[in-house]
């Protein structure tokens, strides 16, 4: 597995929060369109998010807002759902409940990332789970670029690669 992150130039807001652009690789490969990238801190931040491009691109945003708060954060990918057929109803809650057609589209989404596909291209597990990735990333003050490569098939704790 290979991480790399590279500092650049940047100004931050006045809320506190820095740019945070990024890239995911999977096997050598942008991965697939729709997979999630979550920023969990370390310290006293707030966590960022945001969701990978068809060309493996991403861009961190905090409570909606674009960017990230200075600090280090352990970083965990999902794969993408966008495979899974979407309910041709609206997502309007009736009494307070989401329509049923779309509660079965929320379990079927559940069970995908709990127990994800193995194979090219997808993201194994351990890079979903806050407290087994292998993940980290410092933000800058000024901002910076994440880039992460990883494997399909992740290299066991302790092994070298």
């Amino acid at each position: 597995m290979c991480v790399a992150a590279t500092t650049l130039v940047g100004g931050g807001c006045g809320n506190g929060l820095v740019p945070v652009n990024g890239s995911l690789m999977v096997d050598g490969k942008p991965a697939m369109a729709g997979a999630r990238v979550f920023f969990s801190p370390k310290g006293n931040t707030r966590p960022a998010d945001g969701w990978v491009t068809a060309d493996g691109l991403f861009s961190l945003k905090t409570m909606n807002k674009p960017g990230a708060m200075p600090g280090d954060y352990a970083v965990t990918f999902t794969n993408s759902t966008e495979s899974i057929p979407k309910p041709g109803t609206e997502l309007t809650p009736v009494n307070g409940d989401p329509p049923k057609d779309w509660m079965a589209h929320l379990a079927l989404v559940t069970k995908f990332l709990e127990n994800p596909p193995i194979g090219p291209g997808w993201i194994p597990k351990v890079y979903a789970e806050h407290s087994k990735t292998p993940l980290k990333h410092t933000v800058a003050r000024g901002g910076n670029k994440a880039t992460f490569e990883i494997e399909s098939t992740p290299v066991k704790a302790g092994a070298a690669k």
